[in-house]
């Protein structure tokens, strides 16, 4: 039996109300040499019951559970299922276009790259928004430098297919979110021939109960060192542009980080208070913010007396409701 040209790999955790649809966009376009490889990261509603029901359906299906331990642990467990030459990854709340199949089939047996990207929509309830962060791109070969400099804005692991081989030396970092962000680089940098679709080809869901948009603390330091990583390998890897936006990224990302979580974890408190005091102030902050950054750079005290009135707000706003 000829093995799969493509894995896709869709982690799954309580997404019933999205996966149908999710999994609807593939199979209406199924091809040959194409495996579709689904993990349960022990979801409570009925996503496991749908994963089943499709696996029985389709041969090509193969279902998967895991005891609840995240979405990098999911995607590493599947690639180590995976039979094909090439890797991609699909949320299981997000949906492909009709084309995805046809376009990315054509150009890995025709050019074999170790990387292809493609453009992707922003999906809300009453309008589609396609990124704009391609928006110079032609199809066809990119350097390894022009993707990486998206980066900053764009890290995101399921618009893109990845030469298996790649995985042999990376790895997705299990327990911590942002994972794509502390990932993607090393991936894009292992590449050498690097293809790119100017087509939107995957539709990310925008919806306000998913693990991006719920904050917590861990969620908070996990995107500052997940960024700050990003930013060293710019910086020494002479990404200068980048390396630069990145940094003005990371001020903002510290301060928030500072005015929300306070001093509830002293150590990243300090880290975080360090990088936005010593960073630049990105050109489209509003002046309100720029004005309140400006203040606790001189004055690195005025962060506690910041940090004791947004925490007065939000206690006010908690008892109203």
């Amino acid at each position: 039996m000829e093995l799969p040209l493509l894995s896709i790999i869709i982690p799954v955790y309580n997404t019933e109300e999205y996966l149908t649809d999710c999994l609807n966009s593939l199979v209406s376009q199924m091809k040959q040499r194409v495996e579709i490889i689904l993990i349960d990261d022990s979801s409570v509603d009925k996503s496991w019951s749908i994963c089943k029901k499709y696996e029985k359906k389709y041969d090509y299906i193969h279902v998967f559970q895991q005891r609840h331990s995240g979405l990098s642990a999911a995607r590493n467990f599947g690639i180590q299922h995976a039979k094909g030459n090439y890797i991609s990854f699909i949320d299981s709340d997000d949906f492909v276009s009709k084309q995805y199949l046809d376009r990315i089939f054509n150009i890995l047996v025709k050019t074999q790259p170790d990387m292809l990207v493609f453009n992707y929509a922003y999906q809300y309830k009453k309008c589609t928004k396609a990124s704009s962060e391609y928006k110079n791109w032609n199809t066809g070969m990119i350097s390894k430098k022009s993707v990486i400099r998206t980066l900053t804005n764009s890290s995101y692991a399921w618009n893109k297919v990845y030469s298996r081989h790649l995985f042999k030396k990376v790895c997705y970092p299990v327990g911590q979110y942002y994972e794509d962000v502390n990932t993607t680089f090393k991936l894009v940098n292992l590449s050498q021939n690097i293809f790119y679709i100017d087509e939107v080809l995957y539709f990310y869901v925008q919806r306000t109960n998913s693990i991006v948009n719920m904050p917590s603390l861990k969620k908070a330091e996990d995107n500052l060192l997940a960024n700050l990583e990003l930013f060293k390998f710019l910086n020494e890897n002479s990404y200068k542009d980048a390396a630069r936006y990145q940094r003005s990224r990371l001020t903002i990302l510290s301060f928030y980080y500072c005015l929300k979580y306070g001093t509830k974890n002293r150590i990243q408190f300090d880290k975080a208070k360090e990088m936005y005091i010593n960073g630049e102030i990105p050109d489209n902050t509003p002046m309100s913010l720029r004005i309140s950054i400006n203040l606790c750079k001189k004055v690195p005290q005025a962060i506690y007396a910041l940090i004791i009135i947004t925490s007065i707000k939000r206690g006010i706003k908690h008892w109203k409701i």
